[in-house]
């Protein structure tokens, strides 16, 4: 009896902590560029290399490696198969029209979903525009303040605060340089509990938005036959009717 109690409270202690995790744990990308990318993924302290991957070393490392591309391939496989199959069915594959739409909704979803939830830190933000030419380097640095102003803007006031110390964001001209060059440290964090209900309900959206453009799938098809048909009558009237052959005179 004392061994099943002291099992049932490591299991509670266990659920304890989890629930502590998932409700006060973080989970975050940082995006690092200097001369090279590189992506990180953090998640409740542990850091994971997504951009650039490691080389694989040693032969338990090149097996390891070997396997993933193996699945990576069966997955692929297994992805054209289910297309022919639906193809097979009958089932339309959706066109651009209808993949923009899903799209388009998707983000829109995202976007208000994260509102408010994302913690952005600059770290570093620093772009030099050089082309060579003084008054192209005029215009490309204009362009770029012009484009990156009301973008920050937005991020900042009406979708997520950024954090960032003075002068950790800059863009500015260089008239002696011959090419552009960039400094970028940006760190995206949010909850682990909250990105784990957003991606739920991303993922929610997702199957719904799929069926809703595959019915607009076929119905984009049905009035293309529809016009098809109704264009093969018209020139079916239009064409002059066939003469009788005439009779040989006796």
């Amino acid at each position: 009896m004392k061994i099943l109690l002291i099992v049932l409270a490591v299991l509670a202690a266990l659920l304890v902590l989890l629930l502590l995790l998932l409700l006060l744990g973080s989970a975050g990308i940082r995006i690092i560029y200097r001369g090279q990318l590189r992506v990180v993924l953090k998640v409740l302290g542990l850091r994971f290399r997504l951009y650039p991957e490691k080389t694989p070393r040693g032969r338990a490392a090149l097996r390891r490696e070997a396997k993933r591309k193996k699945r990576k391939r069966r997955r692929r496989a297994e992805k054209r198969l289910r297309r022919r199959q639906r193809a097979a069915a009958g089932e339309p594959t959706p066109g651009l029209p209808e993949n923009l739409r899903m799209i388009t909704a998707l983000v829109r979803l995202a976007v208000q979903k994260t509102r408010g939830h994302i913690r952005i830190r600059v770290r570093r933000f620093h772009i030099r525009i050089a082309t060579g030419d003084a008054a192209r380097t005029a215009i490309l640095y204009g362009a770029a303040v012009g484009a990156a102003a009301p973008l920050l803007q937005w991020l900042h006031s009406d979708y997520n605060a950024i954090e960032r110390g003075d002068g950790d964001m800059t863009i500015e001209p260089d008239y002696l340089a011959q090419k552009s060059d960039a400094e970028v440290d940006i760190e995206l964090g949010m909850r682990l509990m909250r990105g784990l209900m957003i991606a739920v309900s991303l993922f929610s959206a997702y199957r719904g938005e799929k069926e809703l453009a595959i019915r607009r799938t076929r119905s984009r098809l049905a009035r293309r036959a529809a016009r098809a048909r109704a264009k093969a009558r018209r020139r079916q009237q239009a064409a002059p009717a066939a003469r009788p052959p005439e009779t040989p005179a006796v």
